[in-house]
C-alpha cells in the first residue's frame, strides 16, 4: 500500500482595477481620459484541487480478503469564477477651469476586466502549508449525522436477503387477501359508482388506490421477482448493498463595499450545502434457491413488522423496519469491506443588490454599477473504511413534496372520514 498526495492548480489572478478621470491637462487643451489609479491587488480566479488517497496492487478477483477493495480517499476542489457586473461613470456637478468658454465637467470611470463582484464579494482560496483546501465546515452537523445514521442502517438491512428485491413470506401471510383481490377490486368498483356525496365517492376511489398500490403492483412485482429469481446462479456469490442518503441547506447573509470612495456597493451571499452520504458493503456467501427466492432467515425475521397494520406509515417518520432488518444475524455471510463516502458541495453566491452614491452633491451619475454576480464552489468527497453502528432515528424528511407519499397519505386519511 502507498500513499499518495497530488495537487492541480489552475488558477490565475484577475486583472487590476483601474480608475480613470477625464480632464484638460490644461484649461486650453481638450480633455482626454487618463489612468490616475490602479488597484494595488489582485483576486485569484480559476481551480484548485487536491487529493489524497492510498493505492495496492490491483485487486484480484472474487477475493474475500477484508478491505481489499476498499481505500480511504479524500479529494477537495475550490472554484472561484471571474463573476459578471460593468464598470460605472460619474461627473463632478462643479465646473473646472476659470475661463467661461472653457468650462467642463470632470468625469471619473471605474474599468478593467476585473468585475466589481469578484473584487468585493470576500471569496477567496484557504489552502494550508501543506498544500491542502481547507473545506467549509458542514452547515447542519446533526442533520448530517442523521444522513448518516438512516443511510448505514439501510444498507445494513439488506445485507443477506439473497440478492431478492421481495419478501415471499409476507405474500404468504397475506395470501388470502391475495385471493381475494378480484372481489375487492369489484366493490371499490361498485362503491365509486354508486357513492353519493363528495366525501363517500373519494373515499372510494382513494380505497381503489390504496388496493393497487399495496395489493396489486407488490402482486406483480412478486411475480417477476421470483421469475427473475428462478435465473439467478445459486453457489458462493458476491453481494453488494449499497444505500444513499442527502440533506441540503441554504444559509444566506449581507455585505457591504466601499468604491473608490464614490460608491457604497450592498450585495448578498447565498450558500447552499447539499451533503450525499454513501454506504457500501461488500459480502460473500452460499446463495440457495430459497434465499434467491426471498424465503431467506433474514426476511423470515422481519416479516412480523411488515404485518402490523400501517407499519409502512411508522416507517415514514421512523426508521423502524430497516433498524430491525440491520439487527437480524446474517448467518452464513462473510464481509468483505464495507465503506462510508461523504460527498459535500458547497456553493457560495454574491449577487448586487444595491448601491448609494456616497456624495450626490458633488457627483452626478452618467452609469450606475450594474448587476454583478460571482460565485465559488466547493467540492470534497472522502471515503473512510467500515460502517458505524446503526441506529433507530426519527426522520426529518417525510417526502411529502414527492407526489405518490402524498397521495399514500391522502387515500389514507380519507379512509378515516365519517
Amino acid at each position: 500500500m502507498t500513499s499518495r498526495f497530488r495537487k492541480r492548480d489552475s488558477r490565475s489572478n484577475g486583472s487590476l482595477v483601474t480608475y480613470d478621470n477625464y480632464l484638460k491637462p490644461t484649461c486650453s487643451a481638450s480633455p482626454v481620459w487618463s489612468t490616475y489609479y490602479t488597484s494595488g491587488y489582485s483576486w485569484p480566479v480559476g481551480k484548485y484541487e487536491n487529493m489524497d488517497d492510498i493505492v495496492g496492487d490491483k485487486p484480484k478477483p472474487n477475493t474475500g480478503v477484508a478491505g481489499y477493495r476498499f481505500h480511504p480517499m479524500s479529494y477537495h476542489s475550490q472554484e472561484i469564477g471571474s463573476g459578471s457586473g460593468s464598470s460605472w461613470e460619474v461627473k463632478v456637478i462643479t465646473q473646472d477651469c476659470s475661463l467661461p468658454a472653457e468650462l467642463y465637467n470632470r468625469r471619473y470611470r471605474r474599468s478593467g476586466a476585473l468585475t466589481p463582484a469578484r473584487q468585493y464579494c470576500g471569496f477567496a482560496f484557504s489552502i494550508d502549508p501543506n498544500g491542502r483546501l481547507i473545506m467549509p465546515s458542514i452547515v447542519d452537523p446533526k442533520q448530517y449525522s442523521q444522513a448518516v445514521n438512516l443511510c448505514v442502517t439501510d444498507c445494513l438491512s439488506k445485507v443477506g436477503r439473497g440478492g431478492s428485491s421481495t419478501n415471499l413470506y409476507e405474500a404468504l401471510a397475506e395470501v388470502d387477501k391475495t385471493l381475494g383481490m378480484a372481489s375487492q377490486y369489484l366493490q371499490a368498483a361498485t362503491k365509486i359508482a354508486r357513492s353519493k356525496g363528495l366525501i363517500n365517492r373519494c373515499k372510494a376511489v382513494g380505497n381503489a388506490y390504496l388496493l393497487t398500490r399495496y395489493g396489486f403492483k407488490p402482486l406483480v412485482s412478486d411475480i417477476f421477482a421470483t421469475l427473475e429469481a428462478l435465473k439467478t446462479p445459486l453457489g458462493s456469490i458476491i453481494e453488494t448493498t449499497r444505500s444513499s442518503s442527502a440533506v441540503t441547506s441554504v444559509t444566506s447573509y449581507t455585505n457591504s463595499y466601499g468604491d473608490a470612495g464614490t460608491f457604497s456597493i450592498a450585495g448578498l451571499v447565498t450558500r447552499t450545502q447539499t451533503v450525499t452520504v454513501r454506504a457500501t458493503s461488500l459480502n460473500q456467501y452460499q446463495q440457495t434457491l430459497q434465499d434467491a427466492l426471498g424465503l431467506g432467515y433474514k426476511n423470515l425475521m422481519t416479516v412480523p413488522w411488515e404485518l402490523v397494520p400501517y407499519s409502512f406509515v411508522v416507517d415514514w417518520f421512523v426508521n423502524v423496519g430497516d433498524f430491525i432488518g440491520s439487527l437480524t444475524p446474517n448467518f452464513g455471510v462473510s464481509p468483505i469491506g464495507s465503506c462510508l463516502v461523504t460527498d459535500v458541495k458547497t456553493e457560495d453566491k454574491w449577487i448586487q443588490t444595491g448601491y448609494t452614491l456616497l456624495n450626490p452633491s458633488t457627483f452626478s451619475l452618467i452609469s450606475p454599477p450594474s448587476s454583478g454576480y460571482v460565485s465559488s464552489t466547493y467540492h470534497s468527497k472522502n471515503r473512510i473504511l467500515g460502517l458505524p453502528a446503526p441506529s433507530l432515528e426519527i426522520k426529518t424528511d417525510f417526502r411529502f413534496d414527492h407526489l405518490t407519499r402524498c397521495l399514500d397519505a391522502s387515500a389514507l386519511l380519507l379512509q378515516r372520514l365519517r
